[in-house]
């Protein structure tokens, strides 16, 4: 298995070099997962960052439907060194889904306006929840979080959700497990993508949660044209507006989103979409990552302040078979091997550094595994980036364990 403790030139002002414990070994690996295990899914590593005198690093996951918050324990963390402890220490919490639905499947978290803000679908794509959860809940200690505010966002058959749509009525389907959240002026955005028939009807819609009412704060349709003939399970960020904060009006997002997600026969890029500050349609496909013969998906990124991108994805190859790990394998479209990299600021195929941090088939605990669904996030100079592995046997493609590397950058 490939962890990548690394250490490279990747701008001239900046190096990318592992976080170590106080032996020098790399902090790379399995995070103990609730009830000792590790078989969380859709891992988010969420910081604090409004409140940087304590300042607080929170991971959360889907486990066995239900949804798990703690802190990483970072109190030893200085220049290149760190606490080993942070990847089986985290104090879990059980967060109560009693009255969002019972159960979770995909998911997204952010920070925003002091307070966490997690959001999950049910089976079926059926239902869409919003949850507000305080800080110190966030950060775990045993005991079961009660979210202090939750808003059923998409519903096919509630009429009272903010966005109520019945498809036999409006012929209109929703991929909501593929959603994000971003915050935008008026609250909290949920993006769905609307799919249609024909070439160039997926569209994107954003539904913006009040923070403080939890009610609709304002919706916007977004694209409907060829230049938004993708699917996604992405992510998306702000983009400061020249002279304007997110309380001062600027609304244009960037969102990273593949060609598509289902044949894994093609090739598939990532697509970097930039929306109108107004937020009614897409400017252009601004930029496009890719690599030959390879079909990428399940993009995550951020910005550094040179403007380049960080990002994380998921890379499977095109052919029928893959080798990896010293063995074959058949390829099953929901795992691959995980990549971290720098793009240059235009994100086009100037890569400034990569690593492959897990190769699809190399051998994990003593067995043959593959990745999916990375995340990546800063906190001041640490990089976190974290996704979940699955068997690679075709009989039993079950989940095997979560990782998280971090690594800090050099000035």
């Amino acid at each position: 298995m490939r962890l990548g403790p690394f250490r490279s030139r990747w701008f001239v002002d900046h190096e990318l070099a592992p976080v170590t414990d106080g032996s020098g070994v790399a902090i790379a690996g399995a995070i103990t997962g609730p009830a000792g295990g590790a078989e969380g899914l859709w891992v988010y590593v969420v910081p604090d960052l409004e409140a940087e005198t304590d300042a607080q690093v929170v991971i959360s996951m889907v486990h066995d439907g239900d949804v798990y918050t703690g802190a990483l324990d970072l109190s030893g963390f200085a220049s290149a060194s760190g606490d080993a402890a942070v990847l089986t220490g985290v104090a879990w919490s059980q967060v109560d889904l009693a009255a969002a639905g019972g159960s979770a499947t995909d998911r997204a978290h952010v920070y925003a306006e002091g307070s966490h803000w997690m959001s999950h679908s049910i089976e079926a794509d059926a239902e869409l929840w919003l949850l507000q959860v305080d800080p110190a809940d966030a950060r775990g200690g045993g005991a079961v979080v009660t979210p202090s505010a939750a808003v059923k966002v998409y519903s096919e058959s509630d009429s009272t959700a903010l966005f109520y749509n019945d498809p036999s009525s409006t012929g209109e389907y929703y991929s909501i497990n593929d959603h994000f959240l971003v915050h935008v002026p008026g609250g909290i955005a949920v993006g769905i993508w609307r799919t249609g028939e024909n070439a160039g009807d997926l569209s994107l819609k954003m539904i913006v949660v009040d923070t403080t009412t939890m009610a609709l704060s304002a919706e916007y349709d977004i694209g409907g044209s060829a230049s938004v003939e993708c699917n996604t399970t992405g992510s998306a960020r702000q983009v400061p507006v020249p002279g304007t904060t997110i309380a001062t009006g600027s609304r244009a997002l960037e969102v990273l989103v593949p060609d598509q997600i289902g044949d894994t026969g093609t090739q598939n890029n990532l697509n970097l979409l930039t929306t109108d500050d107004g937020f009614t349609a897409i400017v252009a496909a601004t930029a496009t990552y890719f690599e030959t013969d390879q079909h990428l998906q399940m993009g995550s990124f951020f910005r550094l302040e040179n403007g380049d991108y960080v990002v994380a994805y998921k890379r499977i190859p095109i052919t029928a078979n893959y080798s990896g790990g010293g063995g074959i394998y058949a390829k099953v479209s929901d795992w691959g091997d995980v990549m971290l990299a720098v793009l240059d600021s235009s994100m086009s195929t100037t890569v400034l550094w990569s690593e492959l941090l897990l190769e699809a088939g190399s051998s994990v605990d003593g067995a043959a595994r593959a990745g999916n669904r990375p995340h990546v996030a800063q906190w001041r100079r640490y990089v976190f980036t974290c996704w979940d592995t699955y068997n690679v046997d075709p009989l039993n493609l079950a989940p095997a364990g979560t990782y998280l590397q971090i690594n800090w950058l050099v000035a």
